[in-house]
């Protein structure tokens, strides 16, 4: 699927969604305004606001799990049964390819995002993004924020050169992740791979997180965040 002015994917909802074995290119936004662009998904952009029994059986939205407004729990936790619409994600197999035009790649927010109330499972994809000369910068490539996460077997391709000298680095984080549950492991990145927990779980929450980086320039550790590969000389 190109998509030559917009997102190649975007996807809102509530239920099981599957996404498999697609190409998706996105060739950047156009058409919107400089606040509507502040924290835009440029690529692929999926929502779903399905939430997880586990979620339901707790009786609240936690406040860090607010990156929409935060909805009300869709079904009362005395009624609970195991039959109810939840937010289950799957995106697997894909490639992802996001090269914008000449003035669409300055100042990104990310790529690709996904996010849901659910579980998330981003899955032994390709994602590739080539910025156009001179623009910059690309904050993240894919963002993944659910209840719980199983974000594995992915590869990232990010610019990852300086864009003037002395400047920043064209891609800052290939991928960051945040969940309640976070397995964030075995992926190769051109630039960082950050896993994130809530505040205040015990260490037997902290993510699993082992991944391979091809360049660590200014990649701050965070909890549970291991690297295999530095910076190739």
């Amino acid at each position: 699927m190109l998509q030559p002015a917009g997102r190649a994917l975007q996807l809102y909802g509530i239920g099981p969604m599957f996404v498999e074995g697609n190409v998706f290119v996105s060739e950047g936004l156009a058409g919107v305004t400089p606040a509507e662009r502040e924290y835009a998904a440029h690529c692929v952009e999926i929502l779903n606001i399905g939430q997880s029994n586990e979620l339901l059986e707790s009786g609240a939205i936690p406040a860090y799990m607010a990156f929409v407004p935060k909805p009300t729990l869709l079904y009362d936790p005395a009624e609970l049964n195991f039959g109810l619409i939840d937010g289950r994600v799957l995106f697997t197999d894909n490639q992802v390819r996001f090269n914008p035009v000449a003035g669409a790649g300055s100042n990104l927010f990310c790529a690709t995002r996904i996010q849901s109330y659910g579980e998330v499972a981003v899955l032994g994809n390709q994602f590739f993004a080539k910025l156009p000369p001179g623009e910059g910068i690309l904050l993240q490539d894919t963002v993944v924020t659910a209840w719980s996460t199983r974000t594995s077997h992915n590869r990232w391709e990010d610019p990852f050169d300086v864009i003037e000298v002395g400047g920043p680095i064209a891609t800052t984080v290939s991928a960051q992740t945040f969940a309640f549950m976070n397995i964030t492991s075995l992926n190769q990145a051109s630039r960082c791979i950050h896993a994130d927990i809530p505040t205040g779980l015990t260490i037997d929450n902290n993510p699993i997180v082992i991944n391979q980086i091809y360049n660590n320039t200014d990649c701050d550790p965070t909890p549970g965040f291991a690297e295999l590969v530095g910076p190739v000389e």
